[in-house]
């Protein structure tokens, strides 16, 4: 074929496959119309539809709410996966000046309070002398029996911290899963490492491992198990003024990666 040929010429040099015309009428006498036949018969006169409300809805997602992620478009150009959404929020938490920066890492520490259940501290910015937000903390934690050593290492996928006016530390860490697994003792060694080498006092500390579906986390009574609906969500009315178009994007990104839509 020359270089100036178009594709569309093999069309004729190629005979198409022979098809019975009445056994395609039959099967959509057949098949056809089945969606309009049941729906028409007396199974669904039985059903007495409920009035559709969307007002609980909207409230749940706070849709109407002033730049929500749902009035933008996801990315299409990739799947993203566990390292790249992770990567991604700590990029956003530290993007933008100084007010933004503090305002977007308070939104994250308190979406994770409001996920967690339990007992978390009230932070105001100007409760706030200092932050960081670290992506993939490295752990490590020794253990010596008979003259033996073993090492465990691992990595918080995401750590907010704030040294705060009064000297003492607040925080709120989030383990991020999609298509993988705690291994066994992960949560306890990321707890231990959080209250030995952070310092922090655990019990008032928002610890999420953030998940599509709950995971059973009874035998780690200091985490607490989420779905990246509900965290996501908390986020979502947390975010306020300090939000940008790119980062509701991203978060758009995230529901897409979680949940296909």
């Amino acid at each position: 074929m020359s270089g100036n040929a178009s594709w569309l010429d093999l069309a004729g040099q190629f005979p198409t496959p022979p098809y019975g015309a009445e056994a395609l009428a039959w099967l959509d006498r057949r098949f056809g119309a089945a969606r309009s036949q049941v729906l028409s018969g007396n199974l669904t006169g039985r059903i007495r539809p409920a009035q559709y409300d969307a007002d609980s809805l909207l409230e749940l997602f706070d849709i109407e709410g002033e730049g929500h992620c749902f009035t933008a478009r996801a990315h299409e150009w990739a799947r993203f996966h566990e390292p790249q959404i992770t990567g991604g929020l700590v990029h956003f938490l530290g993007q933008g000046d100084l007010e933004v920066q503090l305002g977007r890492c308070l939104a994250f520490y308190r979406a994770c309070a409001r996920c967690s259940g339990g007992e978390a501290r009230d932070i105001d910015a100007d409760d706030v002398i200092d932050w960081e937000v670290i992506e993939e903390e490295p752990t490590l934690r020794e253990h010596g029996a008979s003259g033996r050593k073993r090492v465990e290492r691992g990595r918080i996928d995401i750590l907010v911290e704030f040294k705060l006016e009064d000297g003492a530390k607040a925080g709120a860490a989030v383990e991020a899963k999609f298509d993988h697994t705690l291994t066994p003792g992960q949560l306890r060694k990321y707890s231990a490492h959080l209250e030995d080498e952070r310092e922090w006092k655990l019990e008032v500390a928002p610890l999420l491992l953030v998940t599509r579906q709950p995971e059973d986390l009874r035998s780690d009574k200091l985490w607490q198990s989420v779905t990246w609906w509900r965290f996501m969500v908390a986020f979502e009315r947390e975010i306020g003024r300090f939000d940008c178009d790119e980062f509701r994007r991203f978060r758009r990104t995230i529901w897409k990666a979680s949940y296909g839509q």
